[in-house]
């Protein structure tokens, strides 16, 4: 049985590396992310039917997103003090009461299993 991984930031730093490595393992993988970086890596030919991407924000994704998902790697965040500095109040919103509303999706949507990072 093939695993239906969904991963929030997945277009960041770690995301980058982790998505293709999920794909060649064979799971069937969703990227959210807002994608301010773009998107052109995960476009590539070799994710095509492979990687469902997703443009949204964590602070108010339609939770039906997680239909059918077995295990969420919750990956957003604003990842360093420069960016953070630039507005805390943002930051705060995005890093504490986005991923706190992950979590709490995960638990509303019966057998997922979700990490943070």
């Amino acid at each position: 049985m093939k695993l239906n991984i969904f991963v929030t930031g997945g277009a960041g730093y770690v995301g980058s590396v982790l998505i293709p490595e999920l794909i060649e393992n064979g799971y069937n993988v969703k990227c959210l992310d807002r994608f301010f970086f773009g998107k052109t890596f995960l476009q590539s030919k070799k994710f095509v039917n492979k990687l469902e991407l997703i443009q949204d924000d964590i602070r108010w994704f339609d939770s039906t997103f997680l239909e059918n998902v077995d295990v969420v790697l919750d990956l957003a965040a604003l990842s360093n003090d420069p960016v953070g500095e630039l507005n805390p109040e943002k930051t705060f919103e995005i890093n504490h009461l986005g991923r706190s509303r992950v979590a709490q999706l995960c638990r509303k949507w019966s057998k997922k299993i979700c990490f943070s990072f």
